[in-house]
């Protein structure tokens, strides 16, 4: 298990192109923990990145989670967020959900 920027206990859950989530803890609360593929992004991804911390913050929805904080991690950014306990949609078979409830979740 990994262990960067106060979290603790990480695990990986997804890695893309560009991002990389991690389940963890910090201060003994469940996070998650999204952090930039690169070791050194550039100016402009860490823009973006800044960017998109900022809209989430900002955005008042109950279908989105609000991030507690974005954090320097070594030479990169990370965005935490509260665990709320959820599943990645990419690990459920849609095809055993009804229409509405596909309309639900999405």
């Amino acid at each position: 298990m990994l262990a960067f920027g106060g979290c603790e206990r990480l695990e990986p859950v997804h890695a893309g192109e560009r991002n990389t989530i991690y389940r963890g803890f910090k201060n003994g609360n469940p996070i998650i923990l999204k952090v930039l593929q690169k070791e050194y992004p550039t100016i402009t991804e860490l823009e973006n990145f800044t960017l998109e911390y900022n809209i989430l913050r900002n955005f008042n929805s109950t279908r989105i989670i609000s991030p507690i904080s974005i954090e320097k991690i070594n030479n990169t950014l990370g965005i935490i967020f509260k665990d709320i306990g959820g599943e990645a949609l990419s690990k459920l078979n849609l095809d055993t959900f009804s229409f509405n409830k596909k309309l639900e979740i999405f």
